[in-house]
C-alpha cells in the first residue's frame, strides 16, 4: 500500500504537469483535476485519511468514504467550484478513489 509520502508525491506531479499544461493548452485541460489534486494536497482532513485509509475489499459493495464527502464540500467552499450537476459529487469521490487505486498499484504491499 502507498505511504502518505508517496500519494503526495504523485499528487506533486499532477499539480506541476497541470501547472505546466495550462499555459501550453488553454482551456483544453481539466481544471477540476488539479483543482482537486492542490485541495488534496493541502487538506489537512484528507491528508490525515490518507494515512489510516485501507485498502478496500474490490468484490465489496461500500458507500463513499464519509470524509471524501465531507471533502467535496471544502472543496467547494474554498474553490469556488460546484459540484452541484446531477451526479457530478459521486464522479469527484470517484475520481478521488480511482486516483489513489492506480497510485498504489505503482507501490507493493508492505
Amino acid at each position: 500500500m502507498a505511504t502518505v509520502e508517496q500519494v503526495n508525491g504523485i499528487l506533486d506531479k499532477i499539480i506541476s504537469a497541470g501547472e505546466y499544461l495550462a499555459v501550453l493548452i488553454p482551456g483544453k485541460v481539466d481544471d477540476l483535476l488539479f483543482a482537486i489534486a492542490k485541495f488534496a494536497r493541502q487538506d489537512s482532513v484528507l491528508q490525515g485519511w490518507l494515512a489510516t485509509a485501507l485498502e478496500p475489499d474490490p468484490t465489496a459493495y461500500t458507500a463513499p468514504p464519509e470524509v471524501l464527502v465531507e471533502a467535496t464540500y471544502r472543496f467547494e467552499n474554498e474553490t469556488g467550484m460546484a459540484l452541484t450537476a446531477p451526479g457530478s459529487r459521486l464522479q469527484a469521490i470517484m475520481a478521488i478513489l480511482q486516483i489513489l487505486a492506480e497510485i498504489r498499484k505503482y507501490f507493493p504491499a508492505s
